[in-house]
């Protein structure tokens, strides 16, 4: 909750004193906002730059300060990138070094992002942005809060969280991850197909190409999903077999620590023992 929070608060108040100062250039310029703010990566490094080098007081300072943000929550989200991935090839592939792969992530990542320093480098942030950075995160949004909510069922998350935070959540949570946040993040992808635009850079279409390249990065994502839904499906035998078996989670399911794993189950049947009291 205080994470959630303190996101929520920190988006408002940047958002404010943000759009705030560019609305003032724009005044003062006598142009509309529009044509004075860029989007994307031009809103941070073109159009804010701009406006703090036109502090009366101390804008070298501001410009310093504006710049380490930059800094920091460019490697903040790096990090987290990284991690996530490093994570999954570690637990997949237990026995390879972890030092190994996150040196080979490194420098795949170093390599991949070469491509956004040359002439055209920014035209493809522009790309990638949209379609990998925005639309493909939109779809496996969707998909995993349907399987988490549909498919693992609501219910068992709340008694998960509730057996490791020690405390009950309430129905509210339960509407937001079985109702609201499924239907809100759908209508918004909805949205975004309907009224799909090309991509454009300086105000110029990318050619047909570039939109082909982008459409299979968003596309790449479910593909992956549906490749891992197959094998499982193939891998069970689930087309002869109990088809809703294959969703059902494994036996190994719950924690690794025995202890926490005996405490995990008999907190799941005194709870499925309360229900039935109830009913």
């Amino acid at each position: 909750t205080i994470i959630s929070v303190a996101d929520t608060c920190t988006s408002i108040l940047a958002g404010v004193v943000t759009f705030s100062i560019l609305g003032h250039l724009a005044h003062e310029l006598e142009l509309p906002v529009g044509e004075v703010v860029k989007s994307g990566a031009g809103l941070a490094f073109v159009s804010y730059p701009e406006v703090v080098s036109k502090f009366e007081a101390a804008s070298q300072f501001f410009a310093v300060l504006f710049f380490l943000m930059l800094i920091t929550l460019g490697l903040g989200t790096a990090i987290a990138y990284v991690n996530t991935v490093i994570t999954i090839v570690c637990d997949d592939f237990p026995s390879v070094s972890k030092l190994a792969v996150t040196a080979v992530v490194c420098v795949l990542g170093l390599i991949l992002g070469i491509v956004f320093t040359t002439p055209g480098g920014q035209a493809m942030l522009e790309l990638v942005d949209y379609y990998s950075g925005g639309l493909v995160i939109l779809i496996m949004a969707v998909a995993e809060i349907f399987v988490i909510s549909w498919v693992y069922k609501t219910s068992n998350v709340i008694v998960d969280l509730n057996f490791m935070m020690q405390r009950r959540l309430g129905y509210f949570w339960r509407f937001c991850w079985s109702y609201l946040i499924p239907a809100v993040l759908l209508v918004i992808l909805i949205y975004m197909l309907v009224f799909h635009e090309p991509v454009k850079y300086a105000k110029v279409e990318l050619p047909l190409a570039a939109e082909v390249t982008g459409w299979s990065l968003a596309m790449l994502g479910p593909a992956i999903l549906s490749i891992i839904l197959i094998s499982t499906i193939v891998r069970f035998d689930g087309w002869r077999k109990n088809f809703r078996s294959v969703f059902s989670p494994l036996r190994t399911w719950g924690p690794k620590d025995v202890a926490d794993r005996l405490e995990w189950i008999n907190y799941k049947h005194e709870v499925l023992d309360n229900v039935q009291t109830i009913r």
